[in-house]
C-alpha cells in the first residue's frame, strides 16, 4: 500500500489517495481530512490495518502444512528378506526297473484238466525286459506221471518243453497287467518198461494274461492264467493195446518268482 498524492481541498483541509496492489488485484481509496489531527489519525489507522494483513498472511503460511522435500531420483527400497527355500521331498523311488536288464525266476503251473497223468510242472525262465516289453524263454520239466495199463503194469509218461514268450506290460511301478503270447515244443515220453518207449513232438501255442505284483525293486511276483491250442492232436501207441492222445486244447495257470538284480 502506497499513497499516490496528496492534495488540498477548495475549502480547506487535505485529500489522501491511497492505492494498494496485491498480485493482480488493486484498490484505491480517498480519504479528505479537515486538520492535521485527522490526518495523523488516518495514518495510523492504514498502518494498523497493514500490520493486520501481515500478520494475518504470517499465519496462514506458519499453519500451512510443510511437504518434505522428495529427491528426485529416490534410492529404491531393499527388498524383502526371503525366507530360505525348504528343500522339497525326494521322489519316491519306482520300484520296477526304468532300464533294461535281464531276470531269472522259477514258475510252478498246473494241468489237471487235460492229462491227469502229467499233473504239475517247474518252469525256469530267462526273461529280458526293455521299458515295458518282456521277453522270456522257459524250460518246462512236467513231474513223471504213471497210469495202470495192464493188471500187472503201468506206464509212465513225462514230458519236457521249451518255450519263448513276450508279454506287454500297463500298469504302475508296483502292479502290472499284461497279455502274454508264445509258442512252446515239448517231448512227450511215455514207458512201459523196458524196450517200450515211445516219444513224439508236440507243438502248442500260448495265449493269456499276466498280473505282476513288485515285492521290491528286485523281486516280483507274477500270476499267469494261459489257455493253449495244439494244431496237431498227438496219438500213439505205446504197446499193441496200449494207446496214447494229447488233448488239443487246454489251460494252465502258474506263479513264478522273479528276481532282477541288474
Amino acid at each position: 500500500m502506497r499513497s499516490d498524492s496528496v492534495s488540498e481541498l477548495p475549502g480547506g483541509g487535505l485529500r489522501l489517495v491511497f492505492r494498494a496492489e496485491r498480485r493482480e488485484r488493486r484498490a484505491q481509496r480517498e480519504l479528505s481530512l479537515a486538520s492535521c489531527q485527522d490526518a495523523g489519525h488516518a495514518v495510523a489507522l492504514l498502518i494498523a490495518m497493514a500490520l493486520d494483513s501481515f500478520a494475518s498472511r504470517t499465519s496462514a503460511e506458519l499453519d500451512a502444512p510443510v511437504e518434505a522435500a522428495v529427491p528426485a531420483n529416490p534410492a529404491p527400497k531393499p527388498a524383502p528378506a526371503q525366507p530360505p527355500p525348504t528343500a522339497a521331498s525326494p521322489p519316491k523311488p519306482a520300484l520296477r526297473p526304468s532300464h533294461p536288464g535281464p531276470s531269472l525266476g522259477l514258475a510252478g503251473g498246473v494241468d489237471p484238466w487235460a492229462m491227469p497223468q502229467l499233473l504239475a510242472a517247474i518252469t525256469p525262465r530267462l526273461a529280458w525286459r526293455s521299458a515295458d516289453l518282456e521277453l522270456e524263454a522257459d524250460a518246462s520239466v512236467w513231474l513223471p506221471g504213471s497210469k495202470r495199463a495192464r493188471a500187472d503194469q503201468r506206464y509212465t509218461l513225462n514230458m519236457l518243453g521249451a518255450g519263448v514268450f513276450a508279454c506287454y506290460w500297463f500298469g504302475s511301478s508296483r502292479f502290472e497287467l499284461g497279455p502274454a503270447l508264445g509258442v512252446e515244443l515239448s517231448k512227450l515220453t511215455a514207458s512201459l518198461g523196458g524196450p517200450l518207449t515211445r516219444s513224439q513232438a508236440w507243438v502248442r501255442i500260448w495265449l493269456g494274461a499276466r498280473a505282476s505284483l513288485w515285492l521290491t525293486s528286485v523281486v516280483r511276483l507274477t500270476l499267469s492264467l494261459e489257455a493253449y491250442l495244439a494244431p496237431k492232436r498227438l496219438h500213439f501207441f505205446v504197446d499193441n493195446d496200449i494207446s496214447l492222445r494229447t488233448p488239443s486244447a487246454g489251460f494252465v495257470p502258474r506263479l513264478a518268482v522273479s528276481v532282477h538284480p541288474w
